[in-house]
């Protein structure tokens, strides 16, 4: 008879855990539609750009909603999971730490009690996904579905431009006019890239794939991001040169990208088109200097000198996040790790990248995420 209890009591457990995880499950594709529904929709800063074009988008500092949705979900989270902290989590909560320490030897002030906050925000995030049991396919929906929503909105910004008069793709000052919620015109190709990697591994049909890609190639073309449009045009080659067909062989495929390619040279060589001058000119850059790398890079190399030399100055800890005005991002991830939290602070990030390429060659059921994995992480570290 205790036997029997013992059985129905276990029984009944499994059942209320079940219950719990699919709840868990629930919390996280919640969690990912409105986390995503703020960066989409939400920003204080460039509904407005400095040209005077309005973006449709709703203007209001996204930092307080993104904080009440990730201490809300978090608080779900913990009332409906048995919650743990892995490695990657301590790796995270100890770049926070790394944040503040300059604190002590560097200027602070109240306004900058924000930035020190929003870098706890990653540790969030991954402390949400990694308590629950969310299945990938529903998450790859979701973000497939918001990097369609999000290439809309370049193509919305796009059309805003040339209707209004302001711009065309080729002017220099296009960029100045370019604006949508998630940032910059890099930003937004640095986001576009992996969700094009992503939705071309998870969407099921062929020809769904191809609409997908095209319109996201399409709205990182817009960004006039030259990185962007070089890594998506190789990706967009590695898909025509891979995808399965019994009727289009390899030979033909090859025999296809010269013959439209020899064309397109020959008719803008042939034809003196504008249009060979502005590539040339769009891949040289648009620094105003004396030519040479510098130029080639529109200027970065001074700005990547600049963040150097503050990294010098406090080469063991960095200089914290957003403690030195340096004008604008340094637009390259290692040096901006260097600048803010230090030698230490690269370390941490490589155990991070170390850490997550073996968690992910060590995962029994790969399935679909691994490929994806492979597909992205080169594109990471570009």
């Amino acid at each position: 008879m205790e036997e029997v209890v013992r059985t129905q009591t276990l029984i009944e457990k499994n059942k209320y855990a079940k219950k719990r995880n699919e709840q868990g499950a629930w919390i996280v594709y919640l969690f990912l539609i409105a986390y995503l529904l703020v960066r989409a929709l939400f920003s204080a800063n460039d509904a407005t750009t400095h040209k005077g074009i309005v973006i449709p988008f709703i203007q209001y500092n996204q930092f307080f909603i993104l904080m009440a949705v990730l201490i809300g979900f978090v608080a779900l989270v913990v009332i409906y999971r048995k919650c743990t902290l892995d490695l990657i989590s301590f790796i995270l909560l100890f770049r926070v730490f790394l944040c503040t320490v300059p604190v002590i030897y560097m200027p602070f002030s109240m306004a900058q009690v924000g930035n020190l906050i929003e870098t706890v925000f990653p540790f969030l995030v991954y402390f949400i996904l990694s308590n629950t049991n969310a299945d990938i396919k529903n998450i790859a929906k979701i973000l497939v579905f918001f990097g369609v929503f999000m290439a809309l909105q370049c193509v919305l910004a796009y059309v805003m431009i040339v209707k209004n008069g302001y711009a065309t793709y080729f002017d220099l000052w296009y960029k100045d006019y370019f604006a949508i919620p998630v940032g910059a015109t890099n930003d937004i190709a640095a986001v576009m890239v992996p969700f094009l990697i992503f939705g071309n591994v998870y969407i099921n049909k062929n020809s769904h794939k191809w609409i997908y890609s095209i319109l996201l190639m399409l709205a990182i073309v817009l960004t006039k991001s030259r990185t962007g449009v070089i890594l998506s045009v190789g990706f967009f080659a590695v898909r025509f040169f891979t995808f399965k067909s019994e009727k289009f062989s390899l030979i033909h495929r090859i025999l296809v990208c010269f013959v439209f390619g020899s064309v397109a040279i020959i008719y803008m060589v042939a034809t003196k088109s504008a249009i060979l001058e502005k590539l040339i000119t769009f891949f040289q850059g648009y620094s105003s200097g004396s030519g040479g790398l510098n130029s080639l890079f529109s200027g970065r190399c001074d700005l990547f000198a600049k963040y150097f030399n503050c990294f010098v100055e406090h080469p063991l800890f960095g200089n914290g996040v957003g403690y030195v005005n340096m004008g604008m991002k340094s637009h390259n991830a290692i040096l901006e790790v260097l600048y803010e939290n230090g030698i230490i602070g690269l370390a941490n990030l490589c155990v991070f990248l170390v850490l997550l390429v073996y968690y992910t060659v060590k995962a029994k059921d790969k399935g679909d995420f691994y490929k994806a994995f492979v597909f992205m992480f080169p594109f990471m570290l570009v």
